[in-house]
């Protein structure tokens, strides 16, 4: 189990923004919790009343400020309640689970001058297990659990918020079944419908392109264009409902284990799946990669979905299947899209450090044109964290949703993913728009898996080239000029979207744009960035840049060019070391966010040495080959 502790949400900076359906929930069997196991005593360190004077007053399970008075409800339940300043501060809720379950937790409240935190406790041993903080309407905990008592804790953080607590158990557990005669393999397959495959120049040559996410003669049908959902978490039954196989993640094939049927004439299953996927490798922290919709303006939610699947009968059958996700505008295939390359990342680049990272569909870059529906008349609140502007074509406020990473889910890495296109239809961003989103969410962790502090990434990152004040200002471009402290964010963040879609061997494309070679922005770019800047009225404050001859500036592609071209001296091993670069030089106390002076270069170039003792030299010469040392 693990204890995650959350901050404020944070919004990073992005490589570029956008320019239900019928969700079948996993329900398991209940039970009555009232004979349940003993609880442990209240203890000092959990959250309590600490003016229990009006129970009952706003919400009909009061009194539960007490861990010893918290109300029993069922694994899968919605509950609704408040919280009130002074009088309601804390609800606890009580579930018991007989078996090994994948839980989920979630507070969904309108955030608009109202806030809460939720934790989840082991009620025997009176241990935290993790909590959700900062999250934009809604909390969320994710879980494997053991079998035993748990204890929730909703705790008011500022306002009045009236919140919906959600609760769902995926049980692992599959029920008994007279000995099988037969065995069942499932490998469900997604479609890529296009989409996905191939983001690079088209009329390159196979070999010069991305090496994944291509539809090539060495991938025939049924595969071509196809995705292996990596780590899913799916669960069998039959045609009576009963549980051939408990929830748990596909093998590395992307398929089930075997499943047992008591006949070899069995051949009607159901498969359902949820967009959680789950990394369990010797060695590292088990991970997750998990997918919330939250196109509805109102909610979020994780998709769990149905498939019937019909086998051939015999002894043993093994099969692959594709499951449709919808047309282009089918709201899940966006989902499904977004999840495949999440979890394929996950997959090709594991970073070791454990813990769940999010991703979220938003949908069309715009809620509606004013008068419909689904528009927002908004006044500084948007829901689920979207931005409220105001439109060019109307004199009114919208909320937008963007593409960017932040904690706004439940206080967790979150990497928000607008659609293609203002109207919503097709898929969403590019899939190197959604890694190097991922990137952010996986390079400002510490090596104990923790997210850095809001303040500490806020002071350490300035995009504002080229004056010294930390506006944050500045538009951000494959082409554009940063401190290095912004180029090297941002360059971090490619560079993961070009190993997750990259062999690490000569030969590199990011968007069309060719990592191996296409370097040295800065020199190429940085005239006319700082003459923009010099008309906008911009660098001239003492200490402010007046020259590309001035230091302490780079341009993001070129950084992803340098740790490329690292990458290639390091090796797969090697990745890991590399993206953790940035949180040590973010920690380092003499790191330079923005200055004309080397210091920010070379505080680089020290935690490289220090990550790779053998290959300081190496990475100061990638440095200086792509343009990054000055």
């Amino acid at each position: 189990m693990r204890l995650v502790s959350w901050t404020a949400p944070l919004a990073l900076c992005l490589l570029a923004c956008p320019g239900d359906d019928g969700e079948f929930s996993g329900e398991t069997e209940g039970y009555d919790t009232s004979t349940g196991a003993a609880t442990a005593p209240d203890l000092p360190n959990m959250p309590v009343e600490t003016n229990p004077g009006c129970d009952g007053t706003f919400d009909p399970f009061d009194p539960n400020e007490l861990p010893g008075d918290a109300t029993v409800i069922m694994p899968d339940s919605v509950q609704a309640a408040s919280l009130a300043a002074g009088c309601d501060e804390v609800d606890w809720w009580e579930f018991s689970l007989p078996e090994p379950s994948y839980m989920g937790i979630e507070a969904h409240f309108i955030s608009d001058s109202h806030d809460l935190s939720v934790e989840l406790w082991d009620a025997g041993a009176g241990t935290l297990i993790q909590a959700s903080s900062g999250g934009t309407d809604i909390q969320a905990i994710h879980e494997l659990l053991p079998p035993g008592t748990y204890r929730v804790a909703v705790t008011r953080v500022a306002g009045d918020p009236v919140y919906s607590l959600e609760t769902y158990a995926l049980s692992t557990a599959s029920q008994a079944l007279p000995s099988g005669m037969a065995t069942r393999v499932f490998c469900p397959r997604f479609n890529l419908n296009g989409r996905y495959e191939d983001a690079s120049n088209a009329a390159l040559a196979a070999d010069s392109r991305e090496d994944y996410g291509l539809t090539l003669a060495q991938t025939p049908p049924p595969e071509a264009d196809q995705w292996v959902p990596h780590g899913l978490l799916v669960r069998v039954t039959n045609d009576k409902g009963e549980a051939l196989l408990g929830w748990g993640p596909l093998v590395e094939t992307g398929c089930t284990a075997p499943v047992k049927s008591p006949s070899v004439n069995d051949t009607q299953f159901i498969l359902e799946f949820a967009l959680w996927s789950h990394f369990v490798r010797d060695g590292l922290a088990d991970a997750f990669v998990i997918h919330y919709n939250c196109e509805n303006p109102s909610r979020c939610s994780l998709p769990i979905r149905a498939h019937a699947w019909e086998t051939d009968s015999g002894v043993a059958v093994t099969e692959a299947k594709f499951i449709a996700t919808g047309g282009p505008d089918d709201p899940f295939r966006q989902q499904a899209l977004i999840h495949w390359v999440a979890a394929f990342a996950e997959f090709r680049v594991p970073t070791g450090l454990g813990g769940a990272v999010y991703t979220r569909s938003l949908g069309a870059a715009d809620y509606g044109p004013a008068g419909s529906p689904q528009f927002q008349m908004c006044s500084g609140y948007c829901p689920n964290g979207m931005v409220c502007q105001t439109a060019d074509q109307q004199l009114a406020f919208n909320c937008r949703p963007k593409t960017r990473t932040n904690r706004r889910l439940g206080g967790h890495p979150t990497a928000d993913i607008a659609a293609d296109t203002a109207q919503g239809a097709g898929a969403p961003e590019r899939k190197f728009t959604i890694a190097h989103e991922l990137g952010h969410a996986q390079t400002v962790r510490s090596a104990d898996g923790k997210f850095l502090t809001p303040s500490l990434i806020t002071k350490g990152v300035s995009l504002d080239w080229c004056s010294v004040v930390n506006g944050g200002s500045s538009t951000h471009t494959k082409t554009s000029v940063e401190w290095q402290s912004g180029a090297f964010t941002e360059g971090i963040a490619d560079f993961y979207a070009t190993v997750v879609f990259n062999d690490i061997e000569p030969g590199a494309w990011l968007l069309g744009e060719d990592v191996e070679n296409d370097t040295n922005r800065f020199t190429a770019f940085c005239p006319i960035n700082l003459s923009v800047h010099m008309t906008d009225g911009k660098c001239g404050m003492p200490g402010d840049a007046t020259s590309c001859a001035d230091l302490g500036a780079a341009n993001s592609f070129d950084w992803t060019g340098t740790l490329w071209d690292f990458a290639k001296i390091v090796g797969d091993a090697g990745v890991p070391g590399i993206l953790s670069l940035l949180p040590d030089v973010l920690q380092d106390p003499k790191w330079d966010p923005g200055s004309t002076t080397m210091t920010a270069y070379n505080r680089i170039l020290t935690a490289a040495a220090a990550r790779f003792p053998m290959n300081g030299v190496d990475f100061d010469a990638a440095a200086q080959n792509n343009g990054t040392k000055r």
